[in-house]
Formats: structure tokens, sequence, C-alpha cells
């Protein structure tokens, strides 16, 4: 599969490139986006941010937003890239009182193929920024107790993750394994 990667100034980036590793990787930054590559992708995965909030720089990210809603590929937003997810669609995100970094419990609240059986997970997160409120059409799968962890789209093929599915370190594998069970599940509906 071709996956293009909107890196938003991740650290996190040789994770996400492992995570990746059996797929062809289009890496481009949100200022270099442009309908050519799009259209050459099967999937986008947008990635986090270590340097730039999505609040006060909005117009830095407006390909982005753009791209969320008008794009009919597949797309998957980790931790900022949910953040963008949200705000495209009329979402609320909230700064936290203080970082979060580190394990993170989250609850499913919905149904979707990428959970099992299971109900809850352990996973990675890095963050400061919440999202605290989600409209239709975006629907919650998954919170804890800084807000949504996991959101999908009603009727496009758009996921978004609070955490970091890439980070594995201290044996964390859900969030992995979220990651590319949602990833199959794209895969065999596009």
């Amino acid at each position: 599969m071709n996956i293009l990667v909107i890196n938003n100034e991740t650290k996190r980036i040789d994770e996400l490139r492992i995570l990746l590793q059996n797929h062809v990787i289009i890496e481009l930054t949100p200022m270099h986006i442009s309908q050519e590559v799009v259209a050459k992708s099967d999937l986008i995965v947008l990635t986090g941010s270590h340097k730039v909030s999505l609040a006060g720089h909005e117009a830095y990210f407006s390909k982005e937003i753009e791209l969320i809603k008008s794009c009919p590929k597949p797309i998957i937003g980790i931790c900022l890239g949910l953040q963008l997810i949200a705000y495209a669609y009329e979402g609320f995100i909230d700064r936290m009182p203080a970082k979060h970094h580190g394990v993170k419990d989250i609850k499913a609240v919905g149904h979707d193929p990428m959970f099992g059986e299971r109900e809850s997970f352990k996973v990675y997160a890095s963050h400061r920024w919440m999202v605290e409120r989600i409209d239709f059409p975006l629907i919650g799968l998954a919170r804890s107790a800084d807000g949504w962890e996991i959101v999908k789209h009603s009727c496009k093929k758009i996921y978004g993750f609070q955490f970091h599915p890439e980070v594995t370190e201290a044996g964390l594998h859900d969030g992995k394994n979220l990651f590319e069970k949602t990833l199959q599940n794209l895969y065999q509906k596009y």
C-alpha cells in the first residue's frame, strides 16, 4: 500500500516508519501537500507534533484541514492528527492542565472491529491538548480521563488516535495492535 505520511514535526517519525515498514511511504510536511501526491496514495497518516499545536496555528494547518474535509482516501490521525480531524468537523480541543506523558488507560465506548472482544487498553500518550468534544459526523469509540482517545467518521474512512500507536516501549503493544487492525480494516474496505 502507498501511504502518504504528513509529518507535523513529530519526534516519533522513526517509530512510525517502523510501524509502516511493510508499505511504501511518501513523507511530506503540511505545507507541501499536493493533489498529485494524494492521488498516488492509498492511505494518508497525519502525525503528531512536538513543536506546533493547532491552537493559534490554524493557517499553518489549513491545507491539512481541507484535505481532511475533502479527501475521499482513508485517513488515520495520530495525536495532533486526531485533533486536526476533530477541528475539521467542529469538535472542541482544549489544553490540559498538565502534559500527559506515559501509559494511559483507555476504554471502548463504541463498537469497532479493531477492539475484538476487549473493552480496555493500555497505550502510550504524550500530549498537552485533548479532544474534549466531538460532533456528528464523528463518532467516539474510546475515551480516557482526558477525553476522546479514538474517533471515526460516520461514513468516511477516517480514524483518529489521541495516543501514539507507534510507541511500544515498556511492553505497550495495545496501541500498535489497534492501529494495525484499523489499517487492515481500511485496506480491506478500500
